[in-house]
């Protein structure tokens, strides 16, 4: 299992994330819109072999939300907005 920090803008609107791997180098997994933290994403066979090491097995993606440890003035504004629509949005 792979856990990998992902910015929360990439989370919410989907993106791009390098993975490294055992055998293939760095790989690019798409994340889809709406990837909420704590979803396990598959690349098969580039994972671990199996007991008998014959065939290898899947690399498990954990997603992790990356939040920013300083936050600028405008990030702050920005989230500011954003929870003051979700309190919106939750109110409807």
């Amino acid at each position: 299992v792979y856990e990998a920090a992902v910015p929360v803008p990439d989370l919410v609107l989907g993106g791009e994330l390098e993975v490294p791997t055992l055998t293939q180098g760095a790989m690019r997994l798409t994340l889809p819109p709406n990837s909420q933290p704590g979803r396990k994403m598959r690349l098969k066979g580039l994972g671990l072999p199996d007991r008998d090491g014959a065939l290898p097995g899947d690399l498990l993606v954990l997603l992790r939300a990356l939040l920013p440890e300083r936050p600028s003035e405008e990030e702050k504004r920005l989230y500011q907005r954003l929870r003051e629509l979700a309190h919106e949005r939750a109110a409807r």
